[in-house]
């Protein structure tokens, strides 16, 4: 099963946001949330697209990497 993905804007630079979440230690309840990266695999942080078809065609990439 797939995330599900969200393109959020922040300081004009777009960002894929997934609902996926991996924990910070094993002992731990906190928890980060997946992005995507700029090399279209899915990590905690992202330094994100400067257009929404970056970020979009980023999420293709992603999802042909996880199927």
């Amino acid at each position: 099963m797939l995330p599900r993905f969200t393109i959020t804007e922040h300081n004009k630079r777009f960002f894929v946001e997934t609902d996926w979440h991996v924990a910070v230690a094993q002992t731990s309840r906190m928890t980060y949330m997946l992005q995507v990266t700029t090399s279209g695999k899915l990590d905690t942080a992202s330094a994100g697209w400067s257009t929404k078809a970056k970020a979009q065609a980023a999420i293709e990439q992603c999802k042909a990497r996880i199927r």
